[in-house]
């Protein structure tokens, strides 16, 4: 244990941590996965258990990896190195957000205004809230080299209690559909957490890389998935385990089983390369995949019963693999041709 880090398996060539790609690499599959079996199969009920085990870690994974990713020390951010950086992640979230949004709304014959008034940029959130969550952290940054170092985490904790005010608003206005402010509010301390834990490596590389805290992680999700389904669970600890817990025990779990295996993810295995590939195509393949799921609702009744759920998996897990196979290709070609990558994906060639 003297020896740990979480950076021991940064990668000589690219100067990237290769577990991190490969846990991006799941998490991409976990989005595409849950999509074909609730959009594909029309099978979109959150009392089901493929799409809580899913859903209950998937995305606040993904923010909690951008954190990581995403930390540079205070020293550098002085007013022109914010407003350089909320420029190229504007180009880079933005950009392709809007672009897929709009169409896909034309593509399904929608009022692209209206769908916007009604729904915000709708499934392609992600990048609206990431790039609000970045400009947000961008200005406590600068704060902080401005006045204090000490005003960072109280402003970081600040902004981790945006996630209460998703308790009090039951019927969104205008702004907070069209800012994304829910996904935003409710994902924003994950990504806070990344933040931390790429600030303070040593400290907890040592909970990371601890057998025992992993083994509480994954009994707190097992015990959490359990009580949930129970007749006599109370509303307010079904919250607090669906809500929470479940989230934030599956992020500790899945981060670190990554680092555990980290010296595979390094090595030059097929499975550990495409991985890692699939995890620098990340944000390409979740605004692509929305275009190759297929139809499958017809297949759903014929599943829709506890002895047939091997099967749905089965048929979702094919899809899924197929669907993302055709969206790196699409990413191929689009990323060959440097203003097609940049117009149309955001992608800043150095």
């Amino acid at each position: 244990m003297n020896n740990i880090s979480l950076s021991k398996y940064q990668s000589n060539k690219d100067n990237r941590l290769r577990y991190i790609d490969a846990t991006r690499g799941f998490a991409i599959f976990l989005v595409v996965l849950g999509h074909v079996l609730n959009i594909g199969m029309n099978n979109y009920d959150e009392n089901h258990f493929l799409h809580r085990l899913i859903y209950s870690f998937h995305m606040p994974l993904f923010f909690f990896l951008s954190g990581f990713v995403s930390y540079k020390p205070l020293e550098k951010w002085s007013f022109l190195f914010f407003i350089d950086y909320i420029k190229r992640k504007s180009v880079q979230l933005l950009l392709p957000t809007y672009l897929f949004f709009v169409t896909a709304t034309v593509i399904n014959s929608g009022d692209v205004l209206s769908c916007f008034y009604n729904t915000g940029v709708n499934k392609y959130w992600f990048g609206q809230a990431l790039f609000q969550m970045l400009v947000v952290y961008g200005i406590i940054s600068v704060l902080c080299n401005r006045f204090s170092s000490r005003l960072f985490i109280p402003l970081l904790f600040m902004a981790c209690l945006t996630r209460c005010l998703c308790f009090f608003v039951d019927h969104e206005p205008i702004f907070y559909r069209v800012f994304v402010l829910r996904e935003t509010f409710m994902n924003m301390y994950f990504f806070i957490f990344g933040l931390l834990v790429s600030k303070y490596k040593n400290i907890f590389a040592w909970i990371f890389c601890n057998e025992r805290v992993r083994g509480i992680a994954i009994f707190t999700f097992i015990v959490c998935m359990i009580y949930i389904y129970q007749p006599y669970a109370y509303g307010l600890l079904v919250k607090l385990s669906d809500q929470f817990l479940l989230r934030v025990s599956g992020v500790i779990f899945v981060f670190s089983l990554f680092i555990k295996t980290g010296q595979y993810w390094n090595g030059n295995q097929f499975i550990a390369r495409l991985s890692n590939f699939i995890g620098k195509r990340t944000f390409d393949i979740y605004l692509i995949h929305y275009f190759f799921i297929p139809d499958l609702s017809f297949v759903f009744p014929y599943l829709n019963c506890k002895q047939e759920i091997a099967l749905e998996i089965l048929l979702a897990l094919s899809v899924s693999i197929v669907i993302m196979a055709f969206c790196l290709i699409v990413s191929f070609v689009l990323r060959s041709n440097r203003l097609t990558g940049l117009c149309i994906l955001g992608i800043i060639k150095k």
